[in-house]
């Protein structure tokens, strides 16, 4: 990393004019056209840089990253065109942004005449893990992100942040002491943001497209994915009376299409077979663990007539409702009420509705 900041300023053609303790001015006096930059350094724990420069002519830098790194600021202006080894090229662009690097290696190419101005502060996991032994941070922090993802994202509050340290190195008014506290001040707002239910960082994944038909495919969502959750646990609240797929689709916000296909995506049952599926195993447990007649778990469990729940049943475990409960308690004896011992005297064989 020192490497390549260093040819980087030599390509930009700014050099250390002013070093201050901790910290390094970087200028072109004779052209100052050329811009500035700052850089802010606590070797082996994190490091900040920011400026506004314009690139005086084309080139290009290899870049070889060995350690993990936090990688997060703000870009105002300025493009950069990068590849990474074995992945296309890519393109960077004006916005917040952040990263988990891990070992890329690449490189990155600049366009003579193009402007930049913005800040990034790059911190070192091993500066991470010390927060996590003295429990200042989660110890699973970084494993929230995806590697080698770049986030076009960042909490309101830590872009405040970072436009506040531009302010303050601009007055000329920032200590050491000062950054690590701004610095921490991030660490918090990320953490505060990646471990609660509205994570704005979720919503920059790409979790696919799901294909309907031949034809046609529509790109997959975080609210999409959150609604289908939901009314997975609604069917599984209310299996025994569900409400219809229309009225299901209504109550999460979502088309009955998408829901149908998104449900199926995830969870690699369709929605009618997962109804089933809750109430079955709900009358297992309670031919196992009740003495209730067969008749009653019918109506406990969603149907009305004792013959469809008995078709159901041995289509999901081979055998019949009176025949599970004596396999599982050879003992127990069937009250009044239950199941007859001729499936045929309850018409086993009527059509279920659609």
């Amino acid at each position: 990393m020192e490497n390549f900041q260093t040819q980087l300023m030599e390509h930009l053609q700014l050099y250390a004019r002013r070093h201050n303790g901790h910290f390094t001015l970087y200028t072109n006096p004779e052209h100052p056209d050329y811009g500035h930059m700052y850089l802010f350094e606590q070797p082996g724990s994190y490091f900040l840089m920011t400026g506004s420069y314009t690139i005086s002519e084309d080139f290009s830098l290899p870049f070889h990253l060995e350690k993990t790194l936090l990688h997060f600021g703000n870009f105002h202006t300025g493009a950069a065109l990068y590849q990474l080894d074995g992945r296309a090229p890519a393109k960077s662009t004006p916005c917040s942004f952040l990263a988990v690097e891990q070992n890329l290696h690449g490189i990155q190419h600049w366009k003579k005449g193009d402007h930049y101005y913005g800040i990034e502060l790059i911190v070192y996991e091993d500066y991470l893990k010390k927060l996590g032994a003295s429990r200042l941070l989660e110890a699973d922090f970084l494993s929230a992100f995806r590697p080698d993802y770049t986030y076009r994202y960042l909490p309101e509050d830590v872009y405040q942040i970072l436009e506040e340290l531009i302010r303050l190195i601009r007055e000329k008014r920032l200590s050491p002491l000062m950054l690590e506290g701004k610095l921490l001040e991030c660490l918090a707002h990320l953490q505060q943001e990646v471990y609660s239910s509205e994570n704005g960082f979720l919503k920059q994944l790409d979790y696919g497209r799901i294909r309907i038909g031949k034809n046609r495919s529509f790109q997959l969502t975080l609210p999409d994915l959150r609604a289908v959750h939901k009314a997975h646990e609604i069917i599984r609240l209310n299996a025994v009376n569900p409400p219809t797929i229309m009225q299901l689709a209504a109550m999460v916000g979502i088309s009955v299409q998408k829901l149908k296909a998104i449900f199926h995506h995830q969870y690699h049952i369709t929605i009618g077979a997962y109804i089933t599926s809750v109430r079955m195993s709900c009358a297992a447990r309670l031919l196992t663990t009740t003495q209730l007649s067969i008749r009653d778990i019918a109506w406990q469990t969603g149907y009305q007539q004792s013959a469809n729940f008995a078709r159901m049943f041995r289509k999901t475990y081979g055998q019949s409702p009176g025949e599970f409960r004596s396999r599982a308690n050879p003992a127990s004896e069937l009250p009044a009420g239950s199941l007859p011992a001729s499936e045929d005297e309850i018409g086993v064989n009527t059509r279920l509705p659609d």
